[in-house]
């Protein structure tokens, strides 16, 4: 009998005492996949993408292969080569489709649950195919349902949803309201042929013409939201609402010119122009609160300057964060910072993720220098010319399902009085991390690709 119960104790000290460790194991960053190395980075003169969407990573590496990790289910901790026949010159995807221009100026896709990708009863939803048969196409961009394309004459075409607006057809004859048909195939947008670059996301467009105006349709502001945050729906409540317009076809969003970049978030758009400032198209709404509003920078077009530097030269951003770089070559970052996107060095001592960055910049490591970086809600991946891959934040691969240890944790929090037990926290990197390496060409093989 003694034995028995000196069996149940020493089993249940295990159990207790191993969850403890294991929890306390992951509840610091580390970087816990290691370094790992793969074939050459094959060389070309394609410019680098990353494109981070969910939990899936893509890479288009400079000889126009495609490489991914992540998923759902797979896991995928390292990149692999996917469809190895295809060489792209660009590409766009969501979480369901990828669509690339190939270097033949054909697009092709492959994916399921997405309109950019016409559905065919006879190959199955993953296979790639060409999609049209128009050639030309030099850029891409997606939405949430509709897609938009760069010809090389200067042409923009879309295809896909036109529910609000996004394939820029304008409104029909003798109606009110734009068509809600879609389009499987490629509709020209207008009849210009100097338009330079394209921007879309969610149902919103934007482009830039070779004399740097800057032109928007589709629907940007959405339906106002209730929220049972009383918090966000004292901001909701100030935000402005937009003027009644005609955003069924392309129309120019300000009488100034020399515009370079546009990045869409979810509600909003940052553009970037040419003296080196930073402003905002659209409410920074409560999703977008971190950003910092010059209110004394408005323009007569309802532009907000986004703080008062004039020395930006490049940006990039998620829902969540943007990066931006400035003349002297440093890397900045503003917004939340759940799981560290930011890349922000911890404090001595400090376990987790540093507070966000709301409203304010904060200088990157200056060892930052990318070739391609790629933004997901909370991960930030960077390929270095050098071909090495880093991460900072949530791990792109690493399983994220729920522990045992935060049910029973929420379990005590409910149930215990004066008890709060800290939950588990996901796998991540506290700042930038080595996770991959392409190994460098040796001589004998630089003649080879």
């Amino acid at each position: 009998m003694r034995t028995k119960w000196i069996i149940i104790c020493l089993s249940i000290f295990l159990i207790v005492g191993g969850g403890f460790i294991g929890w306390k194991a992951l509840s610091i960053p580390k970087d816990d996949i290691g370094i790992k190395e793969g074939p050459p980075l094959p060389k070309g003169t394609t410019q680098p993408q990353l494109i981070v969407s969910g939990r899936d990573a893509i890479l288009l590496a400079p000889d126009g292969s495609l490489y991914r990790w992540g998923g759902k289910s797979t896991s995928l901790k390292t990149p692999i080569r996917v469809k190895p026949e295809l060489r792209f010159r660009h590409i766009a995807a969501d979480q369901n489709a990828v669509i690339g221009i190939l270097e033949d100026g054909t697009i092709w896709g492959w994916g399921k649950k997405s309109r950019v990708i016409p559905y065919d009863r006879n190959l199955a939803s993953q296979e790639h195919r060409q999609l049209f048969a128009d050639t030309g196409f030099q850029k891409l961009s997606m939405g949430n349902s509709h897609a938009i394309a760069l010809k090389e004459d200067g042409t923009i075409w879309a295809w896909g949803s036109n529910m609000h607006g996004g394939l820029g057809q304008g409104i029909p004859p003798g109606t009110e309201m734009p068509s809600l048909e879609s389009s499987d195939v490629p509709l020209q947008i207008g009849t210009d042929t100097d338009w330079v670059s394209i921007h879309t996301a969610y149902n919103a467009s934007y482009a830039i013409k070779q004399d740097g105006t800057i032109w928007r349709w589709g629907k940007l502001i959405p339906s106002p939201r209730i929220s049972k945050n009383p918090t966000v729906n004292i901001l909701s409540n100030k935000l402005p609402e937009e003027a009644p317009r005609d955003y069924s076809r392309p129309e120019r969003l300000t009488d100034a010119k020399g515009w370079k970049h546009v990045v869409l978030l979810s509600e909003a758009a940052l553009l970037l122009h040419e003296d080196g400032s930073l402003w905002l198209d659209g409410n920074p709404t409560p999703i977008q609160f971190w950003l910092s509003i010059n209110s004394q920078g408005n323009d007569s077009n309802g532009l907000a300057r986004i703080g008062k530097e004039t020395d930006w030269t490049r940006m990039i951003a998620s829902e969540n964060h943007i990066l931006a770089q400035q003349k002297d070559g440093s890397w900045w970052g503003m917004g939340l910072n759940i799981f560290n996107p930011l890349a922000l060095l911890l404090e001595d001592g400090q376990i987790n993720v540093p507070p966000p960055s709301i409203g304010h910049w904060k200088k990157l490591p200056d060892s930052f220098n990318p070739w391609a970086i790629g933004l997901g809600h909370q991960t930030t991946l960077v390929l270095t010319h050098d071909g090495r891959l880093w991460s900072s934040g949530s791990i792109i691969g690493a399983k994220r399902k729920d522990p045992l240890w935060n049910h029973f944790a929420s379990w005590i929090n409910r149930t215990a009085k004066n008890t709060i037990l800290p939950p588990r926290m996901p796998k991540h990197h506290s700042g930038f991390h080595h996770i991959w390496t392409w190994q460098s060409e040796k001589p004998s093989n630089a003649n080879s690709h």
